[in-house]
């Protein structure tokens, strides 16, 4: 509970400044991958210990809500090997070096459901486990599709979904995947333009 009179905003900022941020002294590269680095963080707290701290480090990505015309919406079907099942997923990938997210976005967004978007707005960026890892996802609204050529990522499969039955699906607890939870949970709380 903040203190009397107290803005939670201006709170925040002499807590801020009564406690040191922590510094990154060294960095040790344990894993150098072709998706991922894994490296150990010598890090150094307010307390003048250095502790470590693991820390996957990965290239950024785009998630992609595509909205369809009827109000439904575009999910893909993959198999995920890290967790042994498939999952219903909202289309999404890794950002390129150099590369834009609407970039990284449009094409993925083409790659993996064959649509093109005739608007693409930026909704927000998000980590997705910060407690040992760097990802920064933008989640894009894709407005205005239209499908252009076929899939081109193999096994993949396109499910198009309405309210009701994402609805369903999440109570069920058929989808699993975070990014997708929060991307549902956005188209439900919006009208899109084809609604």
């Amino acid at each position: 509970m903040l203190p009397e009179g107290w803005e939670q905003q201006s709170w925040l900022r002499v807590v801020r400044k009564i406690t040191k941020k922590p510094q990154v002294e060294s960095k040790d590269l344990i894993y150098d991958g072709n998706l991922l680095n894994m490296v150990i963080l010598n890090v150094l707290f307010d307390d003048g210990k250095v502790r470590k701290r693991e820390c996957v480090e990965h290239p950024g990505a785009a998630v992609i809500i595509p909205c369809l015309q009827g109000g439904k919406l575009a999910l893909v079907e993959q198999y995920r090997p890290a967790v042994g099942k498939y999952l219903l997923e909202l289309p999404a990938g890794l950002q390129e070096a150099g590369e834009e997210t609407e970039v990284t976005a449009a094409r993925e967004l083409l790659e993996e459901t064959g649509y093109e978007a005739e608007k693409m707005t930026k909704i927000f960026s998000f980590y997705t486990t910060p407690g040992f890892c760097n990802e920064e996802i933008t989640m894009f609204l894709a407005e205005g599709l239209k499908k252009t050529q076929g899939i081109s990522e193999k096994g993949i499969r396109v499910i198009e979904m309405e309210a009701d039955e994402l609805k369903e699906a999440l109570s069920a607890g058929s989808i699993m995947d975070a990014k997708t939870i929060m991307g549902i949970f956005y188209f439900l709380n919006r009208s899109c333009e084809e609604k």
